[in-house]
């Protein structure tokens, strides 16, 4: 099926030129020839991967924040047997833990070395969406895909930040290509691919497991309504072996899922008690947060992380008109397998942590970034199609370049928005200590609480003191003629211990605030009002 590159009607689109074919804007490659990629394109795509591994090392050593302290103390410092068979938290991401523990051991403990495998997985996952994208579309929708995701403060973020996130991506992008495989070309070795790259983003982070819940809803419709006329063309790749196909594919989908159990089988039981704790808000790092886990907030994050400037949301708005283009122009042209493969899964996830009562992170639904970076690139070309063709002359050439030129503004644009990431450490612990211990005087109480006590005295400030409740810190001002305080995450130490937070607000006073890159992670230094309290 073709496309038409710009919105003329059949009589004057035969008066101006004739419109311009799929190929045009980035039609499927034949599946024969996927995996045969051009010269220029392997030179291109290391150019792109290398410009990303760059973009990703300015700032790689600078503070952690909380969750990668929580990450550093408690799950890669740990032997590898007790990393593969205990999840302490949710901070366990198990497949990262073991990687950083490797990476720690052989380069020494230093905030570049713990974020080492986020950076490299990161890179490699630019290149994974790159061979998607020219799986489903052509070489360069690949490249630019590609780019997008190279020069993207969320994707730099990640891959400067020491968890799981962009293996999981990785992962997911790899299993989705093995999974379209499976669909034009049944082979058991995509088939074991498949469940080898699923169980593996599984073992990264848990939540991996929406994606592919996605894939086998799809499967699912595919099996129940084979010659469904609108369910039939969710296969999008003609005629082909339908039962040997649904055959490798639920084979790899229980491959995956019996791989997945295999690995988790050593630390089932604490996972299930971590879970428990986490239900129950038992420590002040996994207490729940009532707000955090409505809808409203997911958005509000979410439209907070890409800035709160005009331009930025006017930005906002046009990344996703590009991207209803692309994803309407994607289901229109016999892409519908893998629309139905992505568009399944946030709902799902959403769904499962709204039952569950979880925190409705941003960073949950990160699996989706690929295919995010897809549909920009397919409605960018087609939109570049639509400008070229309202000029005189709708030739394919020029309708190609001015495709390529509309991406290109769009990664332009969002390459403006790094330097949010550049500004400051994702968590400033390291600026805080060293502001108190700059301005306080000899005998001062220097005291953390909160998530903050994880990161100061547990890592950066061992001297300095913790307090958990109003009464502990209460005694810590009664010892001092000054006391000097750090906290962070002000509505989850609101959650977790109310008194303390209120004793903070009541008897200290604001110093200092240092902003971070996370959203919501700035760091509060406050000194105690008047005398000590006796």
């Amino acid at each position: 099926m073709s496309e038409p590159g710009c919105p003329l009607s059949a009589a004057s689109a035969t008066a101006a030129a004739p419109p311009p074919s799929s190929a045009a804007i980035g039609g499927r490659v034949d599946p024969a020839s996927a995996s045969r990629p051009s010269r220029r394109y392997a030179l291109l795509l290391g150019a792109v991967v290398l410009l990303g591994l760059l973009l990703r090392l300015p700032g790689l050593g600078s503070s952690y924040w909380i969750d990668e302290v929580d990450t550093l103390l408690h799950c890669v410092r740990a032997p590898l047997a007790t990393i593969v068979t205990s999840y302490a938290s949710e901070n366990q991401h198990p497949l990262y833990s073991v990687l950083a523990h490797l990476s720690i051991g052989a380069f020494g403990e230093s905030e570049w070395a713990l974020r080492l495998p986020a950076l490299l997985l990161g890179v490699a996952s630019l290149a994974a969406v790159a061979r998607l994208g020219r799986q489903l579309l052509d070489e360069t929708s690949g490249l630019l895909a590609a780019l997008l995701l190279a020069v993207s403060a969320h994707h730099v973020w990640f891959s400067q930040n020491a968890r799981g996130y962009t293996g999981m991506l990785l992962f997911a992008l790899l299993a989705t290509s093995e999974f379209l495989e499976l669909c034009w070309r049944p082979r058991r070795a995509a088939a074991l691919r498949y469940a080898l790259f699923a169980a593996l983003a599984a073992y990264t982070h848990l939540t991996a497991a929406f994606a592919f819940s996605g894939h086998a809803l799809a499967w699912l419709v595919l099996r129940l309504w084979p010659a469904d006329p609108v369910a039939r063309p969710l296969v999008d790749c003609g005629p082909l072996p339908l039962p040997r196909a649904n055959l490798l594919t639920l084979a790899a989908m229980g491959g995956a899922a019996l791989l997945a159990a295999l690995l988790y089988a050593p630390l089932a039981s604490d996972l299930v008690a971590a879970f428990t704790a986490r239900a129950t808000g038992a420590t002040v790092q996994v207490a729940k947060v009532a707000t955090w886990t409505s809808p409203a907030w997911l958005l509000e994050q979410a439209a907070a992380s890409l800035g709160a400037a005009p331009l930025a949301l006017a930005g906002l708005a046009a990344a996703a008109a590009l991207a209803a283009i692309g994803l309407l122009s994607l289901w229109r042209n016999g892409r519908r397998l893998f629309v139905a493969l992505h568009l399944l899964a946030p709902p799902i996830a959403l769904a499962v942590l709204l039952l569950l009562h979880r925190h409705l992170y941003p960073r949950f639904f990160f699996f989706e970034a690929g295919f995010a970076a897809l549909l920009l690139v397919r409605g960018a070309r087609i939109s570049g199609g639509w400008l070229s063709c309202s000029l005189p002359g709708c030739k394919g050439q020029r309708i190609e370049r001015w495709g390529i030129a509309v991406v290109l503004l769009v990664a332009a644009g969002s390459a403006l928005s790094l330097e949010r990431v550049y500004a400051h450490p994702k968590q400033d612990f390291v600026g805080a200590r060293d502001w108190v211990e700059a301005h306080a005087a000899p005998g001062d109480a220097k005291v953390a609480v909160g998530p903050a006590k994880l990161a100061l005295p547990g890592h950066y400030a061992p001297t300095w003191k913790l307090a958990d409740t109003a009464v502990e810190l209460a005694a810590l001002q009664a010892s001092a003629p000054t006391t000097w305080l750090v906290y962070t995450l002000p509505e989850q130490l609101a959650a977790a211990r109310p008194d303390l937070f209120a004793a903070v607000q009541r008897d200290f006073e604001l110093q200092q605030e240092l902003p971070g890159s996370m959203g919501g992670g700035s760091i509060f230094v406050v000194r105690s009002r008047g005398p000590a309290p006796r």
